[in-house]
């Protein structure tokens, strides 16, 4: 297995920059997740970004990478709906504990469809 140097301590090497090497086992000082943007410090990390087909400003919660920076074309939020259509977004659905077709303001759920 490959391992990258972990220079920051923040259990993310940088597999671009630092030193790698394959063994059987991580060597002190080593692990096996290269996806660190800064291996000089432990507060930037890499973020997960989706495929925004449609352009709405929501991604494809399917379609994903895990990068330092946006890819042309991805966003941070991947609570698209439907990703080849922009007027389908999620819709904000309330509890409705007693039946009455009127919900609860305090209890809600974003979805794609009422749950």
């Amino acid at each position: 297995m490959t391992y990258y140097r972990d220079i920051d301590g923040d259990g993310f090497g940088n597999a671009n920059y630092s030193y790698s090497l394959l063994a059987c086992s991580a060597p002190v000082g080593f692990v096996a997740n290269g996806d660190d943007c800064d291996d000089t410090n432990a507060q930037i990390t890499a973020v997960t970004y989706y495929r925004d087909a449609d352009g709405d400003g929501f991604g494809n919660p399917k379609d994903d990478v895990l990068d330092c920076s946006a890819p042309v074309g991805y966003v941070a939020n991947g609570d698209d709906c439907d990703d080849t259509n922009a007027q389908i977004t999620m819709v904000t659905y309330y509890r409705d504990a007693d039946g009455d077709g009127f919900g609860n303001a305090s209890y809600y759920v974003l979805d794609c469809s009422a749950p």
